[in-house]
């Protein structure tokens, strides 16, 4: 479901190649050595932090060799020899944002990471480099990042195991773009579900759909919300869409208290806004009551309930419209059309 009435859609992102489904599947193979010492249903606690720091470095790194490149090149306004020039260009924030990436702080950069693996104490320095993380970026990040590691019955071989894997020719692709973080949480959250017998899309929402959904109304400016986020692969997309030249400003809310720091935590890697992303419940605690979207992209969480005659919905005396939040709970969609959900054409008003 997209609501939104707009001309013909532009062609959709491509699909990730091979490249990109051996990188998922290797991970869930490292992931599966972890047996014994983690339980598998933590096996994403795990990895995710340690994708988080490796696609936030990689992107950082792209930025600073670009940036570089553009300084020794003549032809380029950026062009300069002198040192301090050269200095403060590389460190200034606004030269990552504008290109979705953000500075990382020198411990945490990925070369750095892979020479402290063999560390005896690279479980707590792990730790370490996430207070850093959070302490350089306390807007953004404070209360996000895990401090587990050093706590955890981990094994040492096998966390250096999980950072030698990252640490492969595969994760210095572009892989067309593609939302990694998000990629990698569905795959595990996809494959624990088939393990137990339940469809991953029970789970999130296939990046098919997701693609789907966002050439529908070619975001190009305004309000984006989306009620049930999960890891924010809407707002990913969305930013990836041609013609809106980073002018997006995205809302969501995710009732899972995982899912929602892993959301922000992708949107902080894309350098995207992370605060209007709220934690709770929307059938019931409307996060952004007073919020009036441009633009919903929503794939409703129809597994929270049942189909009886009063609709979708978590419980049959839940205050909503055929699943969906009534006006008395914040419903932001005006009466038209009705699609399975109930909900149709976003109000502008």
């Amino acid at each position: 479901m997209a609501c939104a009435r707009h001309p013909a859609p532009t062609p959709a992102a491509p699909a990730p190649g091979s490249d990109h489904r051996d990188l998922l599947a290797g991970l869930w193979e490292a992931a599966v050595h972890l047996r014994g010492s983690i339980e598998p249903a933590d096996y994403k606690r795990y990895v995710l932090p340690i994708t988080f720091l490796r696609f936030l470095s990689l992107r950082y790194d792209r930025r600073r060799a670009e940036l570089e490149r553009l300084m020794d090149d003549p032809a380029t306004d950026y062009h300069t020899a002198s040192p301090a020039h050269r200095a403060a260009v590389l460190a200034d924030p606004d030269e990552y944002r504008s290109r979705g990436a953000v500075i990382v702080t020198e411990p945490a950069r990925w070369a750095n990471v892979v020479a402290a693996a063999r560390r005896d104490d690279i479980k707590a320095h792990l730790d370490t480099l996430f207070d850093a993380l959070e302490a350089a970026y306390p807007a953004e990040l404070r209360g996000l990042l895990p401090r587990m590691y050093a706590g955890s019955n981990m094994d040492l071989e096998h966390l250096r195991g999980l950072i030698g894997l990252f640490a492969r020719e595969a994760f210095e692709r572009d892989h067309n773009g593609a939302d990694m973080l998000g990629a990698v949480y569905e795959y595990f959250i996809g494959r624990f579900a088939n393990s137990e017998g339940k469809p991953g899309g029970e789970y999130f929402t296939p990046g098919s759909i997701v693609r789907v959904l966002v050439a529908m109304p070619e975001p190009k400016t305004g309000r984006v919300y989306d009620p049930c986020c999960g890891p924010g692969g809407m707002f990913v997309e969305a930013d990836r869409a041609p013609g809106h030249d980073r002018n997006l400003s995205c809302y969501g809310q995710e009732s899972k208290d995982f899912t929602w720091r892993y959301s922000r935590m992708n949107l902080f890697i894309h350098g995207l806004e992370t605060n209007r992303i709220k934690l709770g419940n929307s059938y019931f605690n409307d996060q952004h009551p007073t919020l009036k979207a441009d633009i919903i992209l929503a794939n409703p969480p129809f597994n929270d309930g049942s189909k009886s005659a009063a609709g979708w919905g978590p419980t049959a005396s839940s205050p909503t419209t055929r699943g969906w939040p009534s006006a008395r709970s914040g419903c932001r969609c005006r009466p038209a059309t009705p699609t399975r959900c109930g909900c149709s054409t976003p109000s502008t008003t």
